[in-house]
């Protein structure tokens, strides 16, 4: 395979793990007994004794693997900072790795070493989210891609407030949805723009613009 065909394969990673990571999940969720994903963490589905703890671990950490192999191929939309954002994104990715590995553990019981890592490993990775957005907000290609970048990390920082104030009600779990959802759909949405663009059709029409002088 050409370096042009696995660039498209990472940037296919990158596309496809939010999907991925949210079909896995709600499959999971609905075969757990007595979960309820408007009032339970998402990360109550790998805890220890859960029926299908091992899998949600599996997937978990395939949701970090995917990043990881697209991390590098995304660097282009923070231009001169590009290797920082891809950067983030690998240690983004190594962090949900290393969160969906050490289980957190059931609510209402003693906290362990392994559990602690993962609530590090997961706060690590939001903060490392914002970062990446930071830096697009900032150096990205295109107006719309700066602007977006900016959105996404403001309602980023405001949905992590709204899940602390949320922790123990019945919408606990959807408010960490939202606040999963927001930076993953975002670096999912980054990887489904640049593989569209690498496609032959987008390459001739850019090939076009800049002869034209559009860019």
């Amino acid at each position: 395979m050409t370096s042009r065909g696995w660039s498209r394969v990472r940037l296919g990673c990158a596309a496809a793990s939010s999907v991925v990571f949210a079909v896995a999940v709600a499959v999971i969720g609905s075969l757990t007994p007595g979960y309820d994903p408007w009032s339970d963490p998402v990360s109550r589905l790998a805890s220890p004794g859960e029926a299908w703890a091992l899998e949600a671990r599996v997937a978990f950490a395939t949701y970090g693997l995917l990043v990881l192999a697209g991390a590098s191929a995304l660097r282009q939309y923070a231009g001169h900072r590009g290797h920082k954002l891809a950067l983030c994104l690998t240690l983004y990715g190594v962090s949900c790795v290393v969160a969906g590995v050490a289980p957190k553990d059931q609510p209402g019981s003693a906290h362990t070493v392994v559990s602690q890592v993962h609530v590090t490993a997961a706060v690590l990775a939001g903060a490392l989210a914002i970062a990446a957005m930071a830096l697009v907000s900032r150096c990205g290609p295109t107006r719309a891609d700066r602007r977006a970048a900016a959105a996404m990390a403001l309602l980023t920082g405001l949905a992590a407030g709204i899940l602390k104030c949320t922790w123990g009600t019945r919408v606990y779990g959807i408010s960490e949805w939202v606040l999963l959802g927001l930076g993953m759909c975002w670096i999912s949405a980054l990887g489904v723009r640049a593989l569209i663009a690498t496609t032959p059709d987008a390459a001739a029409r850019n090939i076009i613009h800049w002869r034209r002088g559009y860019w």
